[in-house]
């Protein structure tokens, strides 16, 4: 429980553990606008050769060229997420079931470069762009999910929102969407497991607010021992309910703490 939680509060903590990097205009890690239109189409001609270039390219700027070795996988998005004129491209890549970065590409003159580099990230499972409100550019919102089950018990998807400004890319939110993990006070077969699961969904509206709604729940298993063999009941239930809003001189968004509303069901038995 100790390693969940210490996960946690790193991840929540904006710019860490992430490595933000912003490409100088000399730098390599260019893509060709042929192969940028082949992979924002639906067209399949071409498709594989324009995937490899984009892996490679983006792989090898960032000093990861071992993820290629892997098979990695990628979700992509094009729009303006930046102040700068025209359209960029945001590519999240994975490898396993550890490692996750992002990229973004913008136009140059022979096609489009890197500029900007998130990793250090865990594997991202999607990709969107959010309007913030009265900007032009659009927010970065991505998906990660860590899977420690084996082994460590627990699993962990999180939502974070990034932007790009005159300063580079900063990440200006995030919150854990799922959290599951099993723990004991000891290791004894006659210890029964708890579980601890917390779920809620995400709403956003291009007015800048978030309202996050869901409940935090714990299970005991019903019979000591394995918990593989254990059915399990509720002993513990909260309802969540978070809201926040878009604050444009922070360049964040703050929790509104007067609308935060937390009620608890208990039956321990």
């Amino acid at each position: 429980m100790k390693k969940l939680m210490a996960l946690i509060v790193v991840m929540s903590v904006i710019g860490v553990p992430v490595r933000f990097a912003w490409a100088s205009k000399d730098a390599a890690g260019k893509l060709s606008e042929e192969a940028i239109k082949i992979l924002c189409s639906e067209e399949e001609e071409g498709k594989e050769e324009a995937e490899k270039q984009l892996l490679e390219t983006t792989l090898s700027w960032v000093g990861l060229s071992s993820w290629l070795e892997e098979r990695p996988t990628y979700v992509l998005e094009s729009g303006n997420v930046s102040p700068s004129q025209g359209e960029e491209l945001v590519v999240a890549i994975s490898m396993g079931k550890d490692n996750g970065m992002l990229a973004v590409y913008e136009k140059s003159v022979d096609g489009y470069e890197i500029k900007q580099v998130v990793d250090g990230l865990v594997p991202i499972t999607d990709l969107e762009l959010l309007q913030l409100p009265n900007k032009m550019e659009k927010a970065i919102l991505i998906e990660e999910f860590l899977d420690e089950f084996t082994g460590g018990y627990f699993q962990v998807k999180a939502n974070s929102i990034y932007v790009l400004g005159d300063g580079g890319i900063q990440r200006v939110w995030m919150r854990p969407i799922y959290i599951m993990e099993l723990y004991t006070g000891t290791n004894s077969d006659d210890i029964h497991w708890l579980m601890k699961i917390e779920s809620v969904d995400m709403l956003y509206e291009p007015k800048g607010t978030i309202h996050i709604e869901g409940e935090n729940t714990i299970w005991r298993s019903i019979s000591p021992g394995d918990f593989n063999n254990s059915q399990f009941e509720q002993i513990e239930r909260r309802l969540i309910s978070e809201h926040y809003v878009w604050n444009e001189g922070n360049k964040a968004f703050k929790e509104l703490f007067e609308e935060k509303m937390s009620r608890g069901e208990h039956n321990v038995g």
